[in-house]
């Protein structure tokens, strides 16, 4: 494996120091736009905790990696009351290029979810992640041109999302800890871009637009899973085009407080968190369809209401209409 160049490494032994960096550290270096040097993942300073990932994806073979350490400050204290601190600095993410290579995790299908674990004992206080999304893995575009601050990735507790949307990304994910220290990590979402356009263009010549939106309450794994329920329930209306399907959060939770109170939620059982509702719109024929719906017409903020038993179950279409 390649060595990441110039990397920089002070050890500071056996002195009275401060761990760490103030909170205003991350705000003040995203606000200024700074690159913050990187760290190869094997020079990085001793007993720093490592990072390694773990790739879960549906119908695929689940991946793991051990991130590329960047820029760390560490310390920690010695038997004899001493405290001993380290300082490791090299390049910023985007400029790692073919060293890109050594960290890189393929996501095979459209969707995945990547868990977090740290070697230290104790997990971090905070965790940032950014990306930027690249048109291609390397040889192609150059990622140093890229914009610094990338776009931010929502983390679940210790793990977050990757979505196949046809190009790669570089991941950049900060940790602290606030008795320790902190460091940053990179690697390289690759994904099968055979399999994108494949699905993109079974999509296309259907004329869908599809968002699912952003959410605090579902995954983009558990979205996805109820976009495919609501694709497979569709198939049933003939004569029927389905031109937009979407997730807006603040419009499902209103459908949910009516599925809940006056609809089919009132006695089923299913909790609230295992409910989710998808908006669409699609285009009927001269058919009419199976002869309910209006022809020739076209049907807006149609909506799907999806349920599961629980958290791990699959999502089923219980309702849909107005």
């Amino acid at each position: 494996m390649k060595n990441v160049l110039l990397i920089c490494f002070l050890s500071i032994i056996s002195v009275a120091l401060t761990a760490g960096c103030d909170s205003s550290f991350l705000d003040s270096r995203l606000a200024s736009g700074e690159r913050t040097p990187s760290v190869d993942i094997y020079g990085a300073p001793e007993n720093a905790p490592t990072l390694n990932l773990f790739l879960t994806q549906d119908d695929y073979p689940d991946k793991s990696l051990q991130a590329a350490q960047l820029t760390t400050s560490w310390s920690f204290f010695n038997e004899d009351g001493t405290v001993t601190g380290y300082e490791a600095d090299s390049m910023h993410a985007l400029q790692l290029d073919d060293y890109l290579y050594d960290v890189t995790l393929k996501l095979d299908g459209s969707n995945g979810v990547v868990e977090m674990q740290f070697s230290d004992s104790f997990p971090p206080e905070y965790i940032y992640i950014q990306l930027w999304e690249v048109e291609h893995a390397y040889g192609g575009q150059d990622i140093s041109d890229l914009e610094f601050k990338g776009e931010p990735v929502v983390v679940r507790s210790n793990s977050f999302d990757v979505t196949n949307k046809g190009n790669d990304y570089v991941f950049e994910i900060y940790a602290k800890w606030e008795n320790n220290g902190y460091s940053y990590y990179a690697f390289y979402l690759e994904i099968d871009s055979e399999y994108a356009v494949e699905l993109g263009g079974v999509r296309n010549d259907i004329g869908l637009d599809l968002d699912i939106g952003e959410s605090i309450k579902f995954t983009n794994v558990e979205i996805m899973s109820a976009v495919d329920m609501v694709f497979e329930k569709f198939t049933d209306f003939t004569g029927c085009e389905l031109t937009h399907l979407w997730y807006d959060e603040e419009k499902s939770e209103t459908f949910i407080n009516g599925y809940m109170t006056s609809g089919r939620g009132q006695g089923n059982g299913i909790l609230r968190k295992n409910v989710i509702v998808l908006l669409s719109n699609f285009d009927v024929d001269s058919s009419g369809g199976d002869g309910s719906l209006n022809p020739n017409s076209t049907y807006y903020d149609w909506n799907w209401i999806l349920v599961r038993d629980n958290e791990s179950d699959s999502w089923r279409v219980d309702d849909w209409g107005y």
